[in-house]
């Protein structure tokens, strides 16, 4: 057991680069989903925890995956877990560990063959709102949704835009970057 709690410390820190690492180790043999309240053992057939690797927290994979979904077509894209715990003096806290995009992807299981093309289309609806919400000078044409970056970069005293007509690569329509 220290074994393994000295894994789960030295893998913590590494979630941006591995998908779920612990989830293949640490499936306990017992749980209860925060989402659907569900304690599910190992030997019931809809046990398919999926452990969280910033936190260890533990889901059903499917409830996990109707969350982040939700939370997607919802415009989030700064996704947390939730697993509450009590407090020790008559409260909850709120875990609060952020899920790696890797993890997201994992979740919403896009690689797989089992699922359809519904969580494929969230993960790209995922990526899209992750860009442009880290890219604060590009716009999506109006006409494509093509993402374009005003390259200009010069910015006036009051931080607008010195040049802000825009041209979309893909299908040439023009349009302003900021009454699009």
């Amino acid at each position: 057991l220290l074994r393994t709690a000295s894994l789960i410390d030295s893998v913590r820190g590494t979630s941006d680069l591995l998908p779920n690492p612990l989830a293949g180790l640490l499936k306990p043999a017992t749980y209860t989903c925060q989402i659907c309240y569900s304690s599910l053992q190992k030997s019931d057939t809809s046990y398919q925890p999926y452990v969280l690797s910033n936190c260890g927290h533990c889901f059903c994979k499917d409830c996990l995956a109707g969350y982040v979904s939700n939370e997607v077509n919802e415009g989030q894209v700064t996704l947390t877990c939730f697993y509450r715990t009590d407090d020790g003096v008559g409260g909850e806290v709120v875990c609060g560990a952020s899920l790696a995009e890797r993890g997201v992807r994992g979740i919403l299981d896009v690689n797989s063959s089992n699922r359809g093309g519904k969580e494929e289309e969230v993960y790209r609806k995922y990526e899209r709102f992750k860009f442009d919400r880290d890219n604060v000078d590009s716009r999506r044409c109006p006409k494509c949704d093509e993402a374009i970056i005003n390259k200009s970069g010069r910015r006036k005293e009051d931080g607008r835009i010195v040049n802000p007509e825009m041209v979309c690569g893909s299908c040439k329509t023009e349009f302003c970057f900021y009454h699009r």
